[in-house]
């Protein structure tokens, strides 16, 4: 099949058949035109055409080609035989594939070539892959591999030569004439220029040149005529021959138009920028020429000079909505574009643009239909090849979008950015070798494009292979910069942030605990409205319960600033509270983390199981469905464990439903309903002072949230959030002759507002929150003992307790960059008002056999209420310094608590880099000091230190004997310090160790609700992950526990210290994007309780567990 034609190109039958009686006939070549067995294909002079082989392979004939096509080919096989000229071969081998010329037979067993066919000799280079060629009579088998080439002129011996990536293929490089061509005007050959003009619409620059060659003595427009002629089929040097005496000012643009092609950037500029811009063509060329010397602003600039200056021309309407396009504003290029199409709608270059604008407004079906116009019109585009490509990768259909791609670098090989998206939908396939051939070939054809390495870094990482997709990773973002040549600052900012993002990924894989918060902060500081940062920051807060409130806000975060995508959260992770041992909580997510580099339309599934010691099983299943700009998700997660002792079995249950849509380019919506079940024992530490048995609880929370993000552009984003929590707390538990039952109801409904501004050197966000709580705590106390025979005294117990917190809460953070040092401030405003209500009713009485009530003891009841009402300023401040290899960072901040607990807010949970939302009582005051040190060493090493000092106030509301509510000030100070050391010594090894301390003190424990007064924990973690080439990893992790802890002035102090054994194994599967795994935690089987920072939960599992995940993105 011809996928394209410019020029003469004709189908010559090979003798008669059926469809064509006449043994010579021709017929013109037109795209989609069918090419059949023993049928001959010729390319003339100053021609080019592409063709697609029913044996999956792509063909680009330059000119003066001939090729034919055998009647009959072999079982198994597949031959074409090129007579004479140069084709450019890539075949995805479906069938045995051969070339064969006048001294040589090539066989394919790689993937790109091209042969060189000419009367004395034939030229066979390899691009990448191998081919093995046969000289001749002789037989001899010569194997060539990527980057050689052989000439053989058709004596025994040949010539081995080496390649660049793209000397063999600038003969195919895409150029519209007609840019300059349009514009030109002659007295003398007035009727030859049009007659250029028209061949040139009409993809015909054979007969365009034929005629301005004919002319014996051209002027300067005929000469410019004639360069751009010889541009548009690829002959470079012929066109700088022709106007190498001509100074006119198309000459001139033209001059830089081709320093662009060539990649000479700033020749360009020097050309463009040389005169002054009298001409379209000289505006549209310096738009070029500023933009391939990554000077965006510029670019556009004179992109809307042309268009003032030339409103009645398409071509400036066209350049100028492509800069708006690459500048993030969408709106204004739909607007651009809207006119170009009012002068010239059937333009080629206005319909691909005004698609590339339908696509990135969803509307796909516009779009797509645009596309198939542009190349019915003209053929040889490669650009509209790579936008049907993506509308119909965006629709669903892989294939045919994958085949479009395939189109697009066959007309255009040496484009790396061509090759990057090939790569990705290869990689879509699960064609991963052939993906990463693809963007090894994009890193030569421009070694400082980003892109390439980005992705590779991603399949690397995919593959088990994490410490070379860090290496991929961080060459990606060093180049990052280099994008400026088709993004605006502030979207290189968002390109950088998700590049820190997915780094990330790679470093946590390594073991680079501490890179992988360092890189989640660097990707919020480039660009806040980062949802892959938020995202990282979530998964970094999932490990400690001390940051469950953080956790979920930034999950919050992440979901509104997401895009639309096919693999929404995991159930289990937007809820909060439920972990019951360190970093065993919401399961570490799988493969579905990582969403498709292209979003399709289409159904996606991720499957998750994990099962382990102590009857522990878990499942969530998530099921979701793109259309256009919609995509729903339901999802279901559950999770079952008899415990590690009596009475710590629990069964987990929840279920999510999630809608986003994107109505428009800058408007997204989404909607989310959340339930929570949970059933469980006491799963909180053994200690000294017993606080029941036989205890059992029961939680139901449901949660439903309303999200709105809007991007006035790409520096401004406003952000809405509604959301409605409901939730009821069932208590069960007993001590000896005591009973209890607590029933705690509560709503919630929030209100939340928030603008991001995103500058070069300037970030500011602003926000403003509304929380209103209606909170219910009833508890029975029952007991009865027998107090003389044949009487028992019963006492009961009815305490009824209800607050209402209202909080108004304003914030502004404001960062300044100073190239290498950055200063944050803050500053946040909260009102908190609480009436709290209490009402106890309690009897002491002595009952017969009968039931009857024989005696009594007065005890007091009553009701009581208070008002409390707090406002407080926090200010912030925050230093942070970057010299490689060196970062030091400095922050002293206050913080109000004004969330109620386990709940979310879109407020930074970071500031300037430090963690300011800990899960502290309501209504506390926070002074925090903060400081961190890091090092990464060039010999792959990286270590540091952090400490950080908190001093904490609050007042605890209780209920008196006297049955009146009183407060009292409660004060504790914490300090929290760390120190790390990692190093990757060789390519599959990592070590790592740290030191982690943690102390709270409370000075004054009074009616303070808590469990401990003093705890001081020390924890040395030390682990070695290897990771080989069939794709499994191992980890074995030592670590060292410590804990001092005193409940009360009652009790003694509690100190223990241990080793703890960890080991695990996983292997990635081949052909899907998942994984299984099988470990073991505590090996040695340690039974002490360690207890976390406030006594709540579990550092480790006090029993040796088995377990096994399988996690399956479908």
């Amino acid at each position: 099949m011809v996928v394209s034609a410019n020029g003469y190109v004709v189908v010559k039958s090979g003798g008669a058949t059926a469809s064509s009686p006449d043994p010579n006939a021709v017929s013109p070549a037109r795209a989609d035109s069918v090419v059949c067995p023993g049928q001959q294909l010729e390319v003339g002079r100053n021609s080019r055409a592409a063709i697609y082989l029913s044996n999956n392979s792509f063909v680009r004939l330059s000119e003066n080609t001939v090729m034919s096509f055998p009647a009959t080919q072999n079982e198994g096989s597949f031959w074409v035989e090129l007579k004479q000229g140069v084709s450019h071969f890539i075949s995805r081998i479906t069938l045995r594939f051969g070339v064969k010329t006048a001294y040589t037979n090539a066989v394919v067993d790689g993937t790109e070539f091209l042969v060189s066919a000419h009367s004395d000799r034939t030229q066979v280079s390899v691009v990448e892959g191998s081919v093995s060629v046969t000289i001749g009579q002789q037989g001899i088998q010569v194997p060539v591999a990527a980057g050689e080439g052989v000439v053989v002129d058709g004596s025994p011996q040949f010539k081995r030569i080496q390649l660049s990536a793209t000397e063999s293929v600038d003969w195919a490089v895409y150029f519209p004439p007609l840019v300059v061509v349009d514009e030109l005007t002659t007295s003398q050959h007035s009727t030859a220029l049009q007659q250029a003009k028209q061949h040139l619409s009409q993809s015909r620059p054979d007969l365009a040149i034929q005629t301005l060659e004919a002319i014996t003595e051209p002027d300067s427009a005929i000469a410019v005529a004639l360069a751009a002629s010889y541009l548009s089929v690829g002959h470079v040097a012929r066109a700088e021959q022709a106007i190498s005496q001509v100074q006119s000012a198309q000459a001139q643009a033209l001059r830089s138009l081709m320093a662009v092609l060539t990649n000479q950037p700033q020749q360009a500029v020097a050309i463009a920028a040389g005169s002054e811009a009298r001409t379209l063509s000289q505006h549209l060329a310096r738009s070029y020429a500023y933009q391939a010397n990554l000077e965006m602003p510029r670019a556009l600039q004179a992109a809307r000079e042309a268009s003032a200056q030339y409103p009645d021309q398409s071509a400036a309407w066209v350049r100028l909505s492509e800069l708006q396009v690459a500048m993030g504003d969408v709106g204004a290029a739909a607007d651009s574009i809207a006119k170009a199409r009012q002068l010239t709608p059937q333009d080629p270059a206005v319909l691909v643009q005004s698609a590339y604008v339908d696509l990135f407004n969803n509307r796909f079906q516009e779009a797509e239909a645009q596309f198939r116009q542009a190349i019915a019109r003209h053929s040889e585009d490669p650009q509209a090849r790579l936008g049907l490509g993506l509308v119909l990768l965006r629709q669903g259909d892989l294939e045919a979008g994958r085949k479009q791609l395939e189109f697009a670098v066959s007309l255009d090989p040496a484009r790396s950015v061509l090759r990057s998206y090939l790569g990705r939908a290869y990689f879509e396939e699960k064609r991963d070798d052939e993906a990463s051939v693809q963007w090894a070939l994009a890193k030569q054809l421009d070694p400082e494009d980003p892109t390439a390495y980005f992705y590779e870094g991603v399949r690397k990482l995919y593959s088990n292979d994490p410490i070379a997709a860090i290496e991929e990773l961080e060459k990606s973002r060093q180049l990052n910069d280099e994008r400026a040549l088709y993004r605006s600052e502030t979207l290189l900012q968002s390109d950088e942030a998700s590049r820190s993002a997915v780094l990330a990924r790679a470093y946590d894989e390594v073991g680079y605990d501490h890179e992988v918060l360092r890189e989640g902060r660097r990707s919020l500081k480039k660009d806040p409205t980062n949802s892959d940062g938020h995202r990282l920051l979530a998964d970094d807060y999932r490990d400690n319960s001390r940051y469950e409130s953080a956790r979920g806000s930034e999950t919050l975060q992440s979901q509104l600033l997401q895009p639309l995508t096919a693999f929404p959260l995991q159930p289990q992770l937007s809820e909060t509270g439920i972990s019951y041992v360190e970093g065993t909580g919401p399961q570490k997510p799988g493969y579905n983390e990582f969403h498709s580099l292209f979003t399709r339309d289409g159904p996606y599934g991720a499957v998750n199981g994990f099962v382990g010691s102590d009857g522990t099983w878990a499942d969530d299943l998530v099921g979701s469905f793109i259309a256009g700009p919609l995509a729903i998700s339901l999802g279901q997660y559950h999770f079952e464990s008899d415990g590690w002792r009596d009475n710590t079995s629990q069964e987990q249950d929840i279920y999510d439903a999630f809608v986003q849509w994107q109505a428009t380019d800058k408007l997204s919506m989404q909607a989310e309903y959340r339930s929570l079940s949970w059933d469980f024992g006491d799963l909180t530490p053994e200690l000294q002072s017993t606080s029941g048995e036989n205890e059992g609880e029961r939680l139901d929370r449901k949660t439903s949230r309303f999200g709105l993000n809007y991007q006035f552009s790409t520096k401004d984003v406003i952000l809405l959030s509604l959301s409605n929590r409901e939730l009821d707390d069932n208590t069960d538990s007993s001590l000896s002759f005591l009973s209890r039952e607590e029933r705690n109801e509560s709503e919630l409904d929030s209100v939340e507002l928030q603008y991001i501004k995103v500058l070069h050197r300037h970030k500011l966000i602003v926000g403003a929150s509304y929380f209103e709580l209606e909170d219910s705590i009833d508890i029975w106390d029952s007991a009865s003992a027998p107090a003389m025979p044949g009487v028992t005294a019963v006492f009961d117990r009815q305490n009824d307790t209800s607050t209402s917190p209202e909080v108004v809460n304003v914030y502004a953070y404001y960062s300044y960059v100073f190239s290498n040092f950055e200063i944050d401030f803050g500053l946040t405003y909260a009102e908190l008002g609480r009436e709290i209500n209490a009402q106890v009713d309690q009897s002491f009485l002595f009952v017969d056999a009968n039931g009857s009530v024989v005696g009594s003891i007065p005890q007091p009841s009553g009701s009581d209420s208070m008002n409390s009402d707090v406002e407080k300023l926090s200010p912030k401040i925050g230093l942070s310094w970057v010299s490689n290899p060196i970062e030091f960072k400095f922050a002293a901040y206050r913080g109000f608590r004004y969330l109620p607990k386990l709940d979310q807010s879109i407020e930074p949970t970071l500031f300037s880099g430090f963690y300011q939302l800990f899960d502290d009582p309501l209504a506390s005051t926070s002074e925090t000091i903060a400081a961190e040190l890091n090092y990464s060493s060039a010999d792959n090493w990286v270590s540091g230190i952090s400490v950080l000092r908190r001093f904490v106030d609050y007042d605890e509301i209780y209920l008196s004997p006297a049955i009146a509510l009183e407060h009292e000030n409660i004060e504790f100070d914490e300090n929290l310090a760390n120190l790390y050391f990692v190093i990757t010594p060789v390519q599959a090894l990592s070590l790592s160790a740290q030191l982690d301390w943690e102390r709270r003190d409370y000075e004054d424990f009074g009616f303070a609700v808590s469990r401990v007064d003093f705890i001081d924990l020390y924890s040395v973690p030390i682990a070695i992950n290897l990771f080989n080439a069939q794709k499994t990893s191992f980890k074995i992790e030592q670590v060292y526990y410590k804990q001092r802890y005193k409940e009360n002035d009652f009790t003694s102090m509690t100190e223990d210290n241990t080793w703890v054994t960890n080991m695990s194994i996983r292997r990635t599967f081949e052909g899907l994007r998942g994984d299984v795994s099988f470990g073991v935690r505590n090996l040695l089987d340690e039974k002490t309780e360690f207890v976390n920072f406030d006594a709540s939960t579990l550092q480790f599992y006090p029993s040796r567990f088995w377990y096994a995940a399988v996690n399956i993105n479908l």
